[in-house]
């Protein structure tokens, strides 16, 4: 996040929220017992925040450094499906969003791991 506000792609003010947000998220989903639509929220967050950031790298025209940026949010979204996977590998709504996510996302090897998880636990 600081490199965001380094490029000025996002203020102070607005980093702070995110961490915050970010912060709310994380609590409610290592609670236990935290539901899968917990997850799915925080992944929806994550999805929004990352088409904001994509947006405005975008706008501010950013070459350097612009790569890794904007493969962050792919890998922040894979992270929180893998921790969801430990709580809900039962779900076969979770698996059709897991396997969605990385073909959408073109996730290759993250894929080979969800395809092999989800035959391993249905």
């Amino acid at each position: 996040l600081s490199e965001l506000q380094k490029k000025k792609i996002f203020t102070e003010n607005e980093l702070k929220k995110i961490v915050k947000q970010r912060k709310e998220h994380e609590y409610k989903i290592n609670r236990q017992g935290a539901e899968l639509i917990l997850f799915l929220r925080y992944i929806e967050f994550e999805l929004t925040f990352d088409k904001l950031r994509q947006t405005r790298i975008d706008l501010a025209k950013l070459k350097k450094g612009a790569g890794k940026l904007k493969t962050v949010g792919t890998q922040r979204v894979l992270s929180i499906f893998r921790r969801a996977q430990l709580r809900h590998h039962g779900s076969l709504v979770f698996w059709k969003e897991y396997i969605n996510f990385a073909e959408e996302r073109n996730c290759k090897k993250a894929l080979s791991h969800i395809y092999v998880n989800a035959i391993k636990y249905h």
